[in-house]
């Protein structure tokens, strides 16, 4: 779940929050580690007000990055031209978080 999606195509009114899947009006890139994830949703999270939703497939032998733990691996969503968890991109830089998978022992 994130939110920052900007404007959704057929939304319902702002503060509110509709029980169907909205989708986004673009698609996602999702990379998880190096690899690229395939995307299932994207789109405003059913019946909760301004929660947009990524659905995606862990690709099955993700790409280790450096400076990351062995079977950890980092999650970028790239949308729009802006890519998630980054300092540069960040507006607030001291808000960029980093969200990782952990591969099963």
């Amino acid at each position: 779940f994130l939110t920052g999606q900007g404007v959704v195509p057929n939304a319902p009114p702002d503060g509110t929050g509709q029980c169907a899947q909205i989708p986004t009006g673009s698609q996602p890139v999702v990379i998880i580690g190096g690899s690229l994830a395939t995307v299932t949703y994207s789109g405003l999270a059913p019946c909760y007000a301004g929660l947009w939703q990524i659905n995606v497939q862990i690709p099955k032998n993700p790409t280790a990055l450096p400076g990351f733990p062995a079977g950890v691996f980092p999650v970028f969503v790239q949308y729009e031209g802006f890519t998630s968890n980054t300092k540069a991109n960040n507006a607030n830089p001291t808000l960029a978080t980093t969200i990782v998978v952990k591969a099963p022992s």
